[in-house]
């Protein structure tokens, strides 16, 4: 059954069905960035090496559901070449910067007896300093990974991992089901910014769209429920 989807700025507008699914879920899957961090990684990444307008423009292409994720990721990455020397230096100079309300949001699903997870089209150096500080462990993240050589030139991204490509968050909810028991007894509910976050659907149940940082028409249109301040979730969680 289609949900219905609905824009709102208050709990109590939220639908009963969103209120519910929310409230009930086993697990919570966030995307990261302009989700949990107020950047795009790989966009601060490019910037940092001096790359910024053409990574950028891709990426407003891929989150806005305009070009394949993969297609994008590999653009993207023929044009940074990341060292593992260049993540280092961007990592010092570039500490996590979160979202407003992501911490208590993330603390009141866990008083619920909610799992956190991060799923990401973003590469794990980039987001395990933000899972430290979010205690998230690093089996409950998925995202991307680059490739080097002996030498630390980077060479490829890896194409097995869930999100290198178009439909990567079903399948990593999908994976996520599978080691909590099935489908039947862990329902997920996805939380992102972007196109490739409205392809978790399904397996989870619900995508809740994010639009604090950037407002993506698709994303607004298309997820079953639309935010732009975390407070509304955790007013629902906690009414």
């Amino acid at each position: 059954m289609l949900l219905r989807r609905m824009l709102s700025t208050t709990a109590s507008a939220a639908p009963k069905h969103i209120k519910t699914t929310l409230k009930n879920a086993t697990a919570v899957c966030f995307d990261v960035d302009s989700t949990v961090l107020i950047n795009e990684g790989l966009d601060d990444l490019a910037s940092f090496l001096g790359a910024t307008d053409e990574v950028a423009a891709i990426t407003r292409e891929a989150m806005g559901g305009n070009m394949p994720f993969e297609v994008a990721l590999s653009k993207r990455l023929d044009i940074v070449k990341p060292s593992k020397q260049d993540i280092d230096n961007f990592l010092e100079a570039h500490p996590p910067q979160f979202t407003n309300g992501i911490h208590d949001f993330i603390k009141a699903l866990r008083k619920n007896g909610t799992t956190v997870y991060l799923i990401s089209g973003g590469f794990e150096p980039l987001i395990l300093p933000a899972a430290k500080l979010l205690d998230v462990p690093p089996e409950n993240l998925f995202a991307n990974r680059f490739i080097h050589d002996e030498n630390g030139v980077y060479s490829k991204f890896d194409e097995t991992a869930f999100t290198s490509s178009s439909g990567g968050k079903s399948r990593g909810i999908a994976h996520i089901q599978e080691i909590n028991g099935g489908a039947d007894k862990c329902s997920v509910v996805m939380v992102g910014d972007g196109a490739n976050d409205l392809e978790a659907k399904p397996p989870a149940e619900i995508v809740i769209g994010y639009g604090g940082i950037v407002e993506r028409e698709v994303v607004k249109e298309k997820a079953d429920y639309f935010i732009t301040d975390f407070q509304e979730l955790i007013d629902i969680i906690e009414e």
